[in-house]
């Protein structure tokens, strides 16, 4: 076994790899930390086209210290376990240490694959390197030593102690080194992504946040933040015109979140931010778009003041509409993303979110709107419910597969069409066949999509069922 040496592997998201993806930013903080303390990191990001398990076969070669897979709720899990599996058919002794959201709230289910020797709870950073002093013999006491995992001896599982979340201030810059040879990979028309801050306030019932930020928000100095934004601009092969912050929660501290926005504006970059709708007002969009920032997401989830109610979001409809009519007044990129299918919601209350989109579309030049059907995710309000009431659901256990499936809901299928009724609308080029038929096709949905919605023709969707029904055979 090297002696400093940790393999990160970063699972897909989905069957096929992607041509563009984001970065893997949680590998290149632990890796930061990790290198801080004399160990030497190395990343197989599995996401991208040109990955081949021969890169895998010729990282664990190198015997490294211990092999981190990250995954959130979804197809990564899957994969991330194939990934471990293949880990221990290559080398038994080669431990395997598990990270991320879906491992950190529920590492229990992670463990019951018995490839995964160690899940992480909650950051990993100083986790990371607790473990790499540990498997290489500096660290001589037991992994209950180490606070913060879940871990495996035998048929048993043990918890270690927890501590509370560490402050973001003098952490060392994400270790962007691991990704600059194949940059091409991460960059999507100019724009990178970066994280100035962690957690959340809010108590939105349908986000992990509650249960593993625990409401908190952490935040990285102005300072901080225009440093790595710095580097990153000057130090890439490819031109970097954009930053797009990531955040849960960009604008929880106002005064720091233009503070940003205006270092940044001085390197002559454009920005994305993410803003809840409570936030927005007319001054304050007017100041962050003179600094640069022309690409926003707005989280509207609803347009039913009792689903908004339900979710705890903590906005009102209201605010939806101040920000509708702020925005009618620019030209410029934003994302509106609803989620229906949310328990309670009724007939009358999904039309008054269609009415909302509606008037979006209509009315915002250089929207997109996205359309979600609610998903319980590990460590939410609803997942927790849905342990206790298993059989009534019908359902034997909680899985992805189940989840995916939204058996909770009884109109799934016309659901599911107005989705894909919106994605045409926003010409996704994720389409149902290839060539010509493809292109004839994708813009007579485009075209059908367009008029539904402009008359709010939402009833009878037979011809986005149909597509809805190939694109989940292409996606399978």
């Amino acid at each position: 076994m090297n002696d400093n040496r940790i393999l990160f592997i970063y699972p897909k998201i989905k069957n096929k790899p992607d041509l563009k993806t984001y970065a893997p930013m949680a590998f290149m903080y632990i890796a930061a930390y990790l290198e801080n303390n004399n160990y030497i990191t190395e990343l197989v990001d599995t996401r991208i086209a040109d990955f081949d398990y021969k890169i895998l076969k010729e990282k664990l070669s190198k015997n490294p210290l211990y092999a981190g897979i990250t995954a959130i709720s979804g197809f990564q899990v899957k994969d991330g376990m194939a990934i471990a599996e293949f880990i221990k058919r290559f080398d038994c002794n080669i431990p395997v240490v598990w990270g991320g959201l879906h491992g950190s709230l529920i590492p229990e289910d992670i463990l019951a694959n018995c490839c995964v020797d160690v899940v992480a709870i909650g950051e990993g950073e100083k986790i990371a390197v607790d473990l790499a002093d540990y498997f290489s013999g500096k660290l001589r006491n037991s992994l209950d030593e180490i606070t913060n995992i879940a871990y495996r001896k035998g048929e048993k599982i043990f918890f270690t102690k927890k501590k509370d979340f560490a402050t973001l201030t003098q952490r060392p810059m994400p270790a962007w080194h691991l990704i600059k040879d194949n940059i091409d990979n991460y960059v999507i028309d100019g724009s990178i992504d970066i994280l100035t801050s962690r957690g959340c306030p809010h108590k939105c019932r349908f986000c992990y946040n509650e249960s593993y930020h625990k409401r908190k928000w952490r935040g990285r100095t102005t300072e901080d933040v225009l440093k790595e934004v710095d580097w990153v601009a000057s130090n890439m092969k490819i031109l970097i015109k954009k930053i797009n912050f990531i955040d849960d929660n960009f604008f929880t501290n106002r005064k720091r979140a233009l503070n940003i926005c205006r270092g940044v504006s001085k390197k002559r970059l454009t920005m994305h931010v993410d803003i809840r709708c409570d936030y927005v007002s007319k001054s304050l969009l007017e100041e962050i778009y003179s600094y640069g920032v022309n690409d926003f997401y707005f989280g509207i989830e609803s347009g039913s003041q009792k689903v908004l109610d339900l979710m705890h979001k903590g906005i009102s409809v209201q605010n939806i509409k101040n920000t509708i009519d702020i925005m009618k007044q620019y030209v410029i990129k934003s994302v509106f993303s609803f989620i229906i299918g949310y328990p309670g919601e009724e007939l009358v209350d999904l039309l008054k979110t269609l009415s909302i989109a509606r008037d979006i579309y209509r009315n915002i030049r250089g929207a997109s709107i996205l359309m979600n059907i609610f998903t319980i995710y590990p460590g939410t309000y609803f997942y927790n419910q849905f342990k206790k009431r298993l059989k009534s659901y019908g359902a034997d256990s909680y899985n992805w597969e189940t989840a995916r499936n939204k058996f909770w809901i009884n109109n799934k299928a016309h659901l599911e069409s107005i989705c894909t009724l919106f994605r045409f609308l926003n010409f996704s080029p994720d389409i149902i066949y290839s060539g010509k038929l493809k292109k004839a096709i994708s813009n007579a949905l485009h075209v059908i999509s367009k008029f539904r919605v402009r008359h709010g023709f939402f009833n009878f969707l037979v011809e986005f069922r149909i597509a809805n029904y190939f694109i989940q055979r292409r996606s399978q």
